[in-house]
């Protein structure tokens, strides 16, 4: 069963069997609620595993980025683990030109 943390202007993140996934045209209109709704449902979860997931976003831009590394800095602070990040291909290579590949490495899996 899926939960909705947040839906606005097409934009959703839901989280279902312990992955935050997130879906539509996330810009930097909606990145910070974005990041405070999955730093939230993170912040209820501490010392769990989470798979971050972003494949199903329509659009690359260094908004999505700057809502998974707020993810990943509370994933880390609440000591959960980030069992793996899912990228679509073009964002991937926005992460290795912006020069934030170590920061993903970090996580086990850049896997789409």
């Amino acid at each position: 069963m899926s939960e909705r943390l947040y839906h606005s202007s097409g934009v959703e993140l839901s989280v279902a069997q312990g992955e935050l996934r997130v879906a539509g045209r996330p810009g930097f209109d909606n990145a910070r609620a974005l990041a405070e709704a999955g730093a939230a449902w993170l912040a209820r979860h501490s010392n769990s595993g989470v798979v971050l997931d972003v494949t199903a976003t329509e659009s690359v831009n260094s908004g999505i980025l700057c809502v998974l590394l707020e993810w990943l800095r509370e994933a880390r602070r609440h000591q959960v683990m980030v069992q793996q990040v899912k990228l679509p291909e073009r964002l991937k290579e926005l992460v290795r030109v912006s020069g934030l590949a170590p920061v993903f490495d970090a996580a086990p899996s850049l896997a789409s």
